[in-house]
Order: C-alpha cells, then structure tokens, then sequence
C-alpha cells in the first residue's frame, strides 16, 4: 500500500519546508542583505499586499542565529522579499537542488527550484512576489529530491564543496582483481567564503544542541550533529496552525524532514530522513541520529579492532603485528595517515516542533 520497494530518495520529490531556509539565509548573506547580527521582530506572521504570512509560532525578537535555530518564518519571508525569486533560485542551484545529482541510478527526479522565466512559459503568467514568500520557506513550487538535499547540505558542512554521490566503491572480479574504482567526484566549489558559512553553520549546531532548538531530539552524546528539521504542507492552508495536524485525514498530514551532518566541524557523513505524512520533523530526527551514532560506533570498532585473548599466543601476535608501525616506503609520511577532507554526501534512505 505504501510502495515500499520504491526508492524514494531518487524517484519521488517533496517540498522542503524549513529545510530550504537554509539556502536563503546563504543567499543573504552573500549578497550582503544580511549579516550575523540582522533581527526581526515576529509578531507570529506579518502582511503582505492583501494577504498575512503566517508563521509557525510567535518569536519575538530573534537574530540570524536564533532564525535558524527556532526556524522562524518571519525571519526568512523578509529574506525572500529582498532577495527575488530569481536570486534565491540562482543560489539554490549552485548547490545542486533543481538537477540530478548524476549518481547513476536509473529514474532520478530533478525535483524542481522555480524562477520568473519558467512560471511565464510554464503558466503564461507573471511571477508574483507573494509566491516569493511562499518559496522562501521551502513551499509554493520548489521541490527537491532527499538525495539532493543530503547533498547540499554536506556542501554546507564543509564549506562550499560539492560531490558527485555514488553508490559503489569498488567492483572486483571473484579473484580479487580490480575492475573498477570508484572515487569522489567534485563537482563544484561554490564560491562562498567561510565567513558567510559560518553564521549559517552555527545555527544549524543549536537547532540540535541549544534547548531552544527544533531538533534537540536529535541532540547526539557520542557526535556534535548539525541539522535542520522542516515541515512540509501537503496541502495549502491558510495558516499552518489553524488545525492540529494528527486530526487532519492522513493524506493531508504535513511531512517532517531532517538533515544534517556530523561532527561539527570536519564533517564526515550527512543524513536526511524524511517522515511522510508524520506532522513533524520531530520523528525524522531521532532516525537520522540513529544512522549517525551507528556509523561512528562503527568507525570506533574499526580503530579499535577485534578483542584478542592474551591466552592465545597466534591471535597474540597477530595483534602485535597489526599494531607495528608502518615502514617507511618513499611516500609522504601523511599519506599513511588519515586526514580530514571535505565531507561527502552518504544516502540513508524538530523538543520543539516546527
């Protein structure tokens, strides 16, 4: 009934909801219509032409920082007004939403990042600056794939580089021997300097790690995970808040998202997890911290190596042998080690709720 064979990573794309702001708020920061220090007052939405722009909660007064952690709307339709829909769009794409990804697999969806020119040929109608308002909090006409949004958001972790997922290491025949190796793949460097990273990096730590963050279940004791939580209507309603969404019919039901990267700094995995029909990105959360706990206790076993018994003596030795350092072979003395690089984008597959 649920399709549950069907590879919804690649084939099916959703709104993304609170996700997007993130691009936003890059956006403003690279044009210089913001900086760490912009505030805005939420009064819980504000007007537009005839109609008001609900947000999910009343904030206050909230900073850049605050906007991301406690995802205010507010905060991010004036963004959206400032920027155009032509520059949020422009950014949006650097980062890889709007295309596939090219990871190899038959059917992925492009997913959808709209503009001015396509809604003239696409409707015959001019864009409308309320529907700017709608894209910049991740609804209206833009729709991403998760591996898209997995992928951005790993650019974002480390800083402005954007890789090529793939699926498949290595393919060897069933003697060992090496057909074909498969590395990253750079794609792009977005040309964004660290300190308009930054800022954005910052309020994607206290989403998770700040009590007033929309994703503190997500909060992580083994790793320091990154994140954004988001909401997306399937449905337009006139205020989000206006119904509790669990009573809603289930095909009205808001999805939640989560995606993030982990540790803090030097990132090395990115998970998204997107719960259909859930409400909240409160159940996307814990599963994408589930994943990430998983890989590093894997990473720790690696380092760690098996259990030896000391009574056996071959085991014994063995160990020591694994453990001897390695000589010398004319290479650089860092090319045995393990260096930190820019974090890749790994598939897999808000307690404040967005």
């Amino acid at each position: 009934e649920f399709s549950p064979l069907r590879n919804r990573a690649i084939l099916d794309h959703f709104p993304p909801g609170s996700t997007f702001k993130l691009f936003i708020a890059l956006a403003a920061l690279k044009e210089g219509i913001a900086n760490k220090n912009t505030s805005v007052t939420c009064h819980g939405g504000m007007k537009f032409g005839s109609r008001r722009f609900n947000c999910w909660k009343t904030h206050g007064t909230v900073d850049f920082t605050g906007a991301i952690r406690e995802s205010c709307d507010v905060f991010f339709y004036q963004l959206g007004i400032q920027l155009g829909i032509d520059k949020i769009a422009h950014y949006a794409r650097l980062f890889g939403l709007g295309a596939r990804t090219g990871l190899g697999i038959a059917g992925e969806q492009r997913g959808h990042i709209p503009d001015s020119e396509w809604k003239l040929k696409r409707f015959n109608e001019p864009w409308q600056p309320g529907e700017t308002l709608s894209v910049a909090i991740g609804q209206g006409f833009v729709d991403v794939t998760p591996i898209q949004l997995v992928s951005a958001y790993s650019a974002i972790g480390n800083r402005g580089f954007l890789y090529r997922p793939y699926m498949i290491r290595r393919i060897e025949k069933t003697s060992g021997e090496l057909v074909k190796e498969f590395k990253p793949e750079l794609m792009r460097r977005i040309d964004m300097d660290a300190a308009v990273f930054d800022p954005v990096k910052e309020g994607l730590f206290e989403v998770v790690n700040n009590m007033r963050g929309t994703g503190v279940r997500s909060r992580s004791q083994k790793t320091e995970i990154s994140g954004k939580t988001g909401t997306a209507q399937v449905r337009a309603f006139a205020n989000i808040m206006s119904q509790k969404c669990e009573k809603m019919p289930y095909s009205d039901r808001h999805h939640g998202w989560f995606v993030g990267y982990a540790p803090k700094e030097n990132p090395e995995i990115a998970v998204v997890a997107i719960a259909e029909h859930s409400c909240h990105g409160s159940l996307a959360g814990p599963v994408v911290k589930d994943v990430m706990e998983a890989y590093f206790d894997k990473q720790a076993s690696l380092v760690a190596g098996p259990a030896v018994d000391p009574a056996d003596p071959t085991l014994a030795k063995q160990a020591a042998d694994a453990t001897k350092p390695v000589e010398p072979t004319g290479v650089s003395p860092n090319q045995n080690r393990r260096v930190a690089t820019p974090a890749l984008p790994i598939k897999v597959d808000e307690t404040r709720e967005e």
